[in-house]
């Protein structure tokens, strides 16, 4: 696998000079085979395709190996990390299994399809929003609250992005573990 990265970066297929060294640089530390790799904004400046080809390669990686995955992409990690552990400004805010992490976030997270624009900026206003779509003249609203936010609301399963979001503004307070058992 290393090697494949290694010949497609030396063809050209990376127009991008910082994509291409990144990519060569994980595919060198893979040759070593290393027990724990260790991988600081590993998406940063790679296109879609190559993202999604980089996280393929992680999680099969993940089989055998321990992968530290820093990064400020929250939707990066969360299809791969087993463990999550957030910072905030070099404060730990949660330690935990992935599963435990979003399960914070149970029964908070709505979703809306509404057409009426003075509906939903009542509903931008009241409540904190994880997402906005528009598709032709429906506005799609993912929103964390406590209440159902509108009657046509209806319960989705949370995100990481949205544990996060919850944890930056002080909504989720948690028991931090002092231990990080990384060879479970």
């Amino acid at each position: 696998m290393a090697a494949h990265w290694i010949c497609t970066a030396e063809a050209g297929y990376y127009p991008d000079f910082n994509a291409y060294a990144f990519l060569r640089y994980i595919a060198q530390a893979l040759l070593n085979d290393p027990e724990i790799l260790i991988l600081d904004e590993p998406t940063v400046g790679l296109n879609p395709n190559e993202r999604m080809n980089l996280k393929n390669m992680l999680a099969d990686l993940a089989q055998n190996k321990i992968i530290i995955f820093a990064t400020h992409i929250v939707s990066d990690v969360e299809d791969l990390a087993e463990q999550v552990i957030i910072l905030n400004k070099g404060t730990v805010l949660i330690n935990e299994e992935m599963e435990t992490a979003i399960s914070h976030i149970e029964n908070k997270v709505w979703q809306c399809d509404l057409t009426d624009m003075e509906e939903i900026n009542r509903i931008k206003k009241m409540y904190q929003l994880s997402r906005v779509q528009r598709h032709k003249e429906v506005v799609t609203l993912r929103v964390i609250s406590d209440t159902k936010p509108h009657k046509d609301a209806f319960e989705v399963e949370g995100s990481l992005e949205e544990v996060y979001m919850q944890l930056i503004e002080g909504h989720i307070r948690v028991k931090i573990k002092t231990n990080i058992d990384m060879y479970h």
